[in-house]
């Protein structure tokens, strides 16, 4: 079997972006967190769940489409 690799250069800058700017027009946003303060702020599980082990279990745990966090 022939393993055929290939890269394409800045591809996951380009994707970053993308979804950065699809939220902050808050389309396909699929989690709203909200802050001990109220503050809420809207993104996608996916790429928080990639940058932090914390909100990934959280969202494991409660697979609500809203998450608070503090509550001080």
């Amino acid at each position: 079997m022939e393993l055929l690799c290939f890269r394409l250069p800045g591809h996951g800058d380009k994707t970053l972006k993308h979804m950065n700017s699809l939220r902050f027009r808050q389309q396909f946003c699929d989690i709203t967190i909200v802050a001990s303060n109220n503050q809420t702020f809207k993104g996608h599980k996916v790429v928080l769940a990639a940058c932090s082990p914390f909100l990934r279990d959280q969202f494991l745990l409660n697979p609500s489409p809203r998450l608070q966090v503090g509550g001080c």
